[in-house]
């Protein structure tokens, strides 16, 4: 029976190639896109999953509400932990705070540019980042004690024994040995804590001004619970702290018209499970990532596959109906209706089969060329694990079991003469049933359309919004301080060719430089009688000049004034206007103690993170160029990028030749803060090109069988006189109908959905009525064009032919 079955497949397959084609080719190519697709959204879900007991670790925030906003923030004042450890210390098993910096290896002759996280003691109990050699409760006991990667170990001490030697890091322009204590095994590229070496917090220079500071906000700080205590209760348990040491900063916001909301205080302590940390917008990083992303990408993969599949459906009710006789005569001769089923279903489940197989084996092979287009670091092995293929499995059996057995219970539901007679045909519900499908089909297009023009408009308009700075032509140099007055030399040296307009320093980059590293301090205090929250960043003379940022009053840091660097600060507009004072020169600012430091100047706006936040409130310092870990070189106007990031990588080199380059533009720079909405875009058109394909094949294959049903029709239209456009319009009539409602289905969720997508940015793209208009214009285009070839052989087909059967 199997084997006859097996035949009759085979035979069928043989005599309608065309749908045998286009049903696999269509399976193949959405299996293989949805595996892809899958895959990349399982590994931003997986984020982090290598720490074994991920769920007990929380990352504490603070909530503060304001009178007319709230905010949240995962930097946090290093005293907090110490107060934690102290007053909290029955409710807390381990806790870690963590700062993020870079330093320079030395080892011999060999120089190392690399990430350097500060964290305190008990870190490798908490995070399971497995050491290859070394004890991980002990490691990083002593202050002078170094854990570092396996590639940083292959790099500086190649096959020697690691454990034990001595190295240099430079902390705050200085040379400190570390023994190396620990090597971990290199973290997997979906890890939120991604730094090559790590050393005790007490090394930092920030933490030891500021180790006292409640207002100064610079790390991270995570706890792991004890057995009992509960997420809320702990965070109950923070009111008092909160209360105890930020009382004055509580009143004053209340003074300012804060109200508590739903039982909580003003200024709040709240836990965040360190598994959501990667896809939480509030508390995210420089580039968040929304939760929403890997979701929409699971739904593309459902897209595409139900596009596929009810292509597949579609297609087999249709052709169904020209096998009418062949089922009429197998009915005939004692064919029962389960024999038939099964013979339809298993034509149906040898397609699938065959489009999932090939779709494996093409996700395999683009794997790597997926990774380099969109970005990923997805691996096809994480595809044919039992988890992941539990979630293909019943979709192949749904799609089989609709394609196949669907067609056959249609036929039997007419009696052998009828279906001998051929008097079969497509009834109502089915009729209903097919134009759903190819509804549903075009709505989807119609949507991902709409979506990438709105996707694309909003990255387009975030690279091209002016950010109040000059980002073309300024290079970022991230500095190796090991080596003795890098900085000032670099910059004196810059400053003698006429291709570098002007050089400064500053303590934090924009945007994200090769380095991979971004800092970020906030300051909290209260003046005048209003709590102000402010970030803080150190620059040298000639950074507003550098970055061409207009001075609004005052002036800036000078030479001329020695005094500058111990006593003067430079505000912009948004801090101007949160302090309130008319005129602010001259005010004193408590930021560093009660004498505070005097405003000398206000600079305008600029965007000095993401689009994906508001300008915040910003107070400059004048940096101490022997410390600092960037220069900013301006090229001139008429010096191309390219010569002069030569001139600059030849200075750099001749200065430090042992040490790494990693200088990059401005321009690179910024663009990076929106690789994750740029892949996404990039995701999204792929998805749409590819359900305009099938939704097209889908289409050509179901006018096709349509119209030839037709011919005998169009044959006496042809004969009673009917013109050519009449014919034209009567055959494609129901298609551009469908298509045209399709459109205004699928128009409003899009802009409902994309407009949600918009408002997590600050500033966005407004969605125009002209988007919907030019995705009707293409899907009407894609419809007449898919249809049309059928449709003018019919017309001018010979009437005779269609009705000599009559």
């Amino acid at each position: 029976m199997i084997q006859n079955y097996i035949k009759i497949a085979l035979r069928s397959f043989r005599k309608n190639k065309t749908f045998f084609l286009i049903n696999t080719t269509g399976l193949a190519a959405a299996f293989t896109v949805s595996i892809l697709l899958f895959l990349n959204a399982y590994y931003e879900l997986s984020y982090d999953g290598f720490h074994t007991e991920k769920d007990k670790i929380l990352m504490v925030y603070s909530k503060e509400i304001s009178a007319d906003d709230i905010n949240y923030s995962s930097t946090l004042a290093a005293p907090l932990k110490q107060a934690f450890d102290t007053e909290l210390k029955e409710e807390i098993k381990y806790s870690t705070r963590i700062q993020d910096g870079s330093t320079t290896i030395t080892f011999g002759d060999k120089k190392l540019d690399e990430g350097l996280s500060y964290v305190d003691s008990d870190f490798l109990k908490m995070f399971s980042f497995k050491l290859v050699k070394g004890d991980q409760k002990t490691a990083l006991n002593d202050l002078r004690s170094v854990v570092i990667n396996e590639k940083i170990a292959k790099k500086i001490f190649g096959n020697k024994e690691p454990l034990g030697q001595l190295i240099a890091l430079n902390i705050s322009g200085k040379p400190v040995q570390f023994h190396v204590t620990g090597i971990i095994e290199d973290t997997p590229a979906n890890s939120t804590i991604e730094n090559d070496l790590f050393i005790r917090i007490e090394n930092s220079k920030n933490y030891v001004l500021n180790k006292a500071d409640w207002n100064s906000k610079f790390l991270n700080l995570y706890v792991w619970l004890n057995d009992g205590v509960s997420k809320s209760d702990f965070e109950k348990r923070t009111n008092y702290l909160i209360g105890k040491y930020y009382k004055e900063t509580i009143d004053q916001l209340k003074s300012e018209g804060a109200q508590p909301l739903n039982g909580e205080e003003v200024l709040s302590l709240k836990l965040l499970p360190f598994e959501d940390y990667h896809l939480d917008y509030l508390v995210g990083n420089a580039t968040p990532f929304s939760a929403k992303y890997p979701y929409l990408l699971m739904g593309l993969a459902g897209l595409i596959l139900f596009i596929a599949s009810t292509n597949f459906a579609n297609l087999s009710m249709a052709q169904s109906f020209t096998r009418a006789k062949e089922v009429g005569i197998r009915s005939a001769t004692g064919a029962s209706k389960i024999q038939i089923m099964t013979q339809f279903w298993s034509e149906s489940f040898f397609i699938c089969t065959l489009g999932f197989a090939c779709g494996c084996f093409l996700a395999s092979v683009l794997v790597p060329e997926f990774n380099a287009v969109f970005g990923s670091n997805i691996e096809f092995s994480t595809f044919l694990t039992p988890q992941i293929l539990s979630y293909f499995f019943p979709a192949f059996l749904v799609i089989t079991a609709i394609a196949g057995s669907y067609p056959g219970f249609l036929l039997l539901k007419f009696n052998s003469v009828q279906i001998l007679k051929e008097k079969v045909h497509a009834n109502g519900k089915t009729g209903v049933f097919s134009n759903a499908m190819i509804i549903s089909q075009f709505s989807i297009a119609v949507f991902l359309i709409s979506s990438t023009i709105i996707i694309w408009s909003q990255i387009d308009f975030l690279l091209n919004k002016p950010l109040g700075f000059n980002k073309n032509k300024v290079v970022s140099i991230p500095i190796d301080y090991s080596n003795d007055n890098l900085a000032e030399l670099l910059k004196s040296n810059l400053s003698n060719f006429s291709q570098i307009e002007s050089v400064t320093t500053t303590d934090i980059n924009l945007g994200l430089g090769r380095d991979g590293t971004r800092n970020k301090s906030k300051y909290g205090f209260i003046m005048e009688g209003k709590t102000i929250n402010t970030s803080a960043v150190s620059i040298g003379y000639g950074y507003f000049k550098t970055l061409d940022i207009k001075l609004i009053k005052g002036r800036d840091f000078s030479t001329a004034y020695p005094s500058d660097k111990e006593s003067s600060v430079l505000i912009n507009e948004s801090m101007a206007k949160l302090i309130g004072f008319e005129n602010p020169i001259g005010k004193r600012i408590p930021i560093t103690d009660s004498i505070g430091m005097e405003i000398i100047g206000i600079v305008q706006d600029y965007h000095f993170e993401s689009l994906h936040h508001k300008i915040d409130a910003m107070t400059y310092f004048l940096t101490d160029d022997e410390v600092v870990p960037y220069v900013f070189a301006k090229v001139g106007r008429h010096t191309s990028p390219t010569e002069g990031m030569n001139i600059i990588k030849k200075v750099y080199n001749g200065l430090s030749p042992k040490t790494e380059f990693n200088a990059s533009y401005l321009d690179e720079n910024t663009s990076k803060l929106y690789n994750k909405e740029k892949r996404f875009s990039k995701i999204v058109l792929a998805a749409s090109l590819l359900s305009i394909l099938l939704s097209t094949m889908g289409l050509f294959a179901i006018s096709w069988i349509s119209i030839s049903r037709r011919a005998k029709e169009v044959g006496i239209r042809k004969i009673l006189g009917a013109s050519f456009y009449d014919l034209i319009y009567l055959l494609s009539k129901r298609f551009l109908m469908m298509v045209i409602f399709s459109i205004v289905l699928a128009s409003p969720i899009c802009y409902f959905l994309l407009t949600k997508w918009l408002n997590d940015f600050v500033y966005s793209y407004k969605i125009s009525f002209l988007v919907f208009l030019i995705t009707g214009i293409v899907a009407v285009l894609i419809v007449i064009l898919t249809i049309s070839l059928q449709t003018i052989k019919s017309v001018f087909a010979n009437p005779v032919k269609s009705l000599r059967s009559e």
